[in-house]
């Protein structure tokens, strides 16, 4: 009789832990989501009304807690007082599904300068992470191509939202990162292969291959990819985009519809505009792009990018024959030739 109340206590506790899991606020998505959380200032936060943001962030009752949590920690720490941003920055890490920004983000500088308080924020984050991680067989590998992958993002995304932009004494120094990231990713692909997902799981292998689509590596490490395509192991829709920026290196039309161009010859037909780099066989293209996995189509992707598509690719008259620039090759609208 004994050992069935035990046995029944530790299925209850089993049950409540279970739930308590299911319901917490503490859910990190970076196994699943597609997209960055990055916001940025309130108002009041950028006119330098500190306490005044604070005291409406406390009240606030319709953004989520996550991002109220983190901005007071911005006011706090913008104060001086970074005991009070230390505690809401836990609580932002508590219940935010993406924590990333907070190694993007300048205004921790005073904190990551003072590692008795830095540090164990560094190790909440990263065990958060690692904890996503179920059955891979390169976790190391994954937390490196973690921060990696907020590096390659930090001025295409993070800076911006933050507004916190470069001043012309940083510029030389983002060289030297963007160099040194070239390096490491040449490293991890010649050591590795291609980090797939059984590797280090969908968000880092994400990392990985934005790191080669933003290098110049794409060549020579294209076949690791398609194989990596072949065998279920990358998202077919990263394996789409790194098909059509091989193809525009080549000055071929791609495939998806993934790029644009903006270039001086382009500018004179389509001033201050970008274009859609020409496609090839342009009446299938959203049929294509649906059977990869995009959920959305051409259409929406030019106005996702800002660019349009010239009427001529409706028209069937693209491809065209390349122009040929300074050794590169480009496919362009007939009227832009």
């Amino acid at each position: 009789m004994r050992k069935r109340h035990i046995l029944f206590f530790v299925l209850l506790c089993a049950v409540f832990a279970a739930f308590a899991q299911k319901n917490s606020c503490c859910t990190k998505n970076y196994e699943t989501a597609s997209y960055l959380t990055c916001f940025g200032p309130d108002s009041l936060h950028q006119q330098e009304e500190y306490l005044a943001s604070i005291e409406w962030l406390r009240n606030d009752t319709i953004a989520k807690d996550y991002l109220r949590y983190y901005q007071i920690a911005a006011d706090w720490i913008m104060l001086g007082q970074k005991d009070s941003a230390i505690l809401y920055l836990n609580r932002f890490i508590d219940c935010s599904p993406d924590d990333r920004i907070i190694f993007a983000d300048k205004r921790w500088i005073p904190l990551s300068s003072d590692s008795a308080k830095w540090t164990p924020i560094v190790k909440r984050v990263e065990e958060a992470y690692v904890a996503c991680l179920d059955s891979v067989t390169h976790k190391d590998l994954a937390l490196e191509l973690f921060y990696l992958g907020i590096e390659d993002q930090l001025y295409r995304a993070y800076r911006g939202v933050l507004m916190q932009f470069p001043d012309s004494s940083e510029y030389s120094a983002i060289d030297d990162e963007m160099y040194d990231r070239f390096v490491r990713t040449k490293e991890i692909y010649s050591e590795y292969g291609f980090p797939t997902i059984s590797m280090v799981g969908k968000h880092a292998s994400t990392q990985a291959f934005l790191l080669l689509q933003h290098s110049p590596y794409i060549r020579k490490y294209y076949k690791l990819i398609k194989r990596a395509y072949l065998n279920g192991e990358i998202d077919p829709v990263q394996y789409a985009m790194v098909t059509d920026r091989l193809l525009t290196e080549d000055g071929k039309p791609q495939l998806y519809g993934t790029q644009a161009i903006k270039s001086t010859r382009t500018e004179k037909y389509f001033p201050d505009q970008y274009i859609i780099w020409p496609i090839k066989d342009f009446a299938n293209v959203n049929q294509r792009r649906a059977e990869m996995g995009f959920t959305s189509t051409v259409e929406e992707n030019a106005k996702r990018l800002d660019a349009i598509i010239p009427e001529e690719y409706y028209a069937g008259k693209v491809p065209m024959r390349y122009v040929g620039r300074d050794k590169v090759r480009i496919w362009l609208p007939k009227k832009c030739r």
